[in-house]
């Protein structure tokens, strides 16, 4: 069976839609996803990376990319080719003169007449002239020019390199079939010589990305769809592996031939997101894995997502609607003191705390998107009292039961100017204390479950709020008077509560109308509505459903 496209499965057996699957007649789909599940989003055209809205939803301030210089990767000498001595013709010890054997006696024939009286033994034995054996000629094999032993060939030279950082000490390359033997083979087979060794490093880096993530099981596929043979791979696949310039591949940026940036959202992942990565650390500045659904960590615990603490130079980290997984937010992203936007919504940082010591140092962040997951604790005060925090996304999440969870984390962060948590569920209604939170300008709490008045503290807010949304909850009572002071609101949304009396003149003459910036204003005006707010200025008298 072969998978064409797969749009949109869902966790621990579910499936939302399904698009041009091929499967038996017989096979059905699981049952939709519970509602903490993440959604998935697969086989679309790339598309820009969503921030969930309220609805209607306030459209995010864009969030430049911050850019630093990357820090180029320390370049060191080329080692030198070893020098060998040259191999000397071999010399022998001289042969010292043989000694033989004792002659033995030497038989005469008998001499009829001696001249002389014949004796037993000759007076001096003759001592023949010694003949030394020829010495061999040394033959030795033929060899090739130099005489010192060959440069290896360069498949062993780039797998001595690739050892020295490799994750498993090598061991993973006993496997042929793993991504780290194909992107091994792929250095050998098509990468040329380098004169730095790091640059096969960078090489390697990045080809386990793509031969760990495009078309690849993992525990979740394999549940879902034990009887597919084939899944599809990356939507889009420009260069990568087959250019030799890692700089032209598809989603990577380059800085001065270093990589500074992978950008790969919305390109259908599957597989695991390999902790090779880390061995760009020193240029990499930007990772985007967003929306990717099927792509997962090796492993839910450290050993899987311990490649996040090394990433020391990062400054964006987007894996929103990913199946990452952890329970609850790891410590050791605070590693990484120049990180300043994070987005783990939607994944499977979920069903534990989230840890306080996460957040410590980390003064540049300013950006948090940590919705649509489940958490056992509270907002910390370390993550409130963050100096530069703008953006925080808290929508969507659901908190265990034993946790009272608050609006008060608003009213402590010291420069939040957007803050969204619809759907959340929160206790009691909204503080006095948001008063002080003189930097808030765009506030969403739609379908939160708030009880209480709109506080008349909000009137302070004069210089900054400017967008609040504030339909379908249980707020009571009248609309303050000092909410005219808003002097900067835009959109105002109170529609879906059990509020009376009628919307302040004051407030109606800052709309449009009346040349003030409000252009959109709603509450329960309709005739029919049970709780009704008489209001001749409103843009709109219904509740959103």
């Amino acid at each position: 069976v072969e998978i064409e496209e797969i749009n949109g499965l869902g966790m621990n057996g579910v499936i939302q839609s399904i698009n041009t699957l091929l499967l038996p007649p017989d096979f059905s789909l699981p049952s939709q996803s519970p509602s903490n599940a993440p959604t998935p989003e697969l086989s679309l055209p790339p598309t820009p990376q969503p921030t969930p809205q309220p609805t209607p939803g306030p459209t995010p301030s864009p969030t430049p990319l911050p850019t630093s210089q990357p820090t180029p990767f320390p370049t060191s000498p080329p080692n030198p080719a070893p020098t060998f001595p040259p191999t000397p013709n071999p010399t022998f010890s001289p042969t010292s003169n043989p000694t033989f054997p004792p002659t033995p006696n030497p038989t005469f024939p008998p001499t009829p007449e001696p001249t002389r009286p014949p004796t037993g033994e000759p007076t001096s034995q003759p001592t023949p002239e010694p003949t030394e054996p020829p010495t061999p000629e040394l033959t030795l094999p033929p060899t090739s020019e130099p005489t010192f032993p060959p440069t290896p060939p360069l498949t062993s030279t780039i797998r001595a390199i690739i050892e020295t950082v490799a994750l498993q000490g090598g061991a993973e390359f006993d496997d042929p079939d793993s991504y780290q033997s194909k992107a091994l083979r792929y250095l050998e087979d098509d990468i040329s010589a380098q004169d730095d060794d790091t640059e096969y490093i960078r090489y390697y880096s990045l080809a386990c990305i793509f031969y760990a993530s495009s078309g690849v099981f993992n525990e979740f596929l394999e549940k879902e769809f034990p009887n597919v043979d084939t899944l599809p791979g990356w939507i889009t696949t420009f260069n990568w592996v087959t250019d030799n310039n890692y700089c032209t591949w598809f989603g990577i940026t380059c800085d001065e031939g270093l990589p500074t940036k992978l950008e790969l959202p919305n390109n259908r992942m599957y597989g695991i997101f390999a902790p090779e990565i880390q061995l760009v650390s020193d240029s990499l500045e930007v990772i985007d894995l967003f929306n990717n659904f099927f792509l997962t960590t090796n492993g839910s615990g450290d050993e899987g997502n311990a490649w996040i603490g090394k990433m020391t130079n990062l400054q964006n980290l987007f894996f929103g609607t990913t199946s990452f997984q952890y329970d609850g937010i790891p410590t050791f992203i605070n590693q990484i003191p120049t990180l300043a936007e994070i987005d783990f919504s939607n994944t499977l940082y979920s069903d534990g705390p989230i840890r306080g010591e996460a957040f410590n140092g980390l003064s540049n962040l300013r950006y948090v998107d940590f919705g649509d997951n489940k958490y056992t604790s509270s907002i910390p005060n370390e993550f409130v009292s963050l100096p530069e925090l703008e953006f925080f996304y808290l929508d969507n999440c659901e908190f265990d039961e034993s946790v009272d969870m608050t609006l008060d984390f608003v009213t402590g962060m010291p420069f939040i100017e957007e803050n969204w948590n619809d759907f959340t569920q929160f206790s009691g209604g909204i503080p006095t204390e948001i008063g002080n939170v003189k930097t808030l300008s765009s506030w969403s709490l739609t379908f939160c479950g708030l009880t209480g008045t709109i506080p008349t503290e909000l009137g302070l807010l004069e210089v900054s709020l400017s967008r609040m949304w504030l339909f379908q909850n249980k707020l009571t009572g009248t609309i303050p008077t000092e909410i005219a002071n808003l002097s900067r609101m835009q959109f105002l949304y109170l529609e879906g509560n059990q509020l009376s009396g009628s919307m302040p003149q004051e407030v109606c003459l800052n709309t449009v109308a009346f040349g003030g910036l409000l252009s959109e204003l709603a509450t329960d005006c309709d005739d029919n509505n049970p709780f009704l707010v008489e209001c001749n200025c409103c843009s709109c008298c219904g509740p959103i459903e």
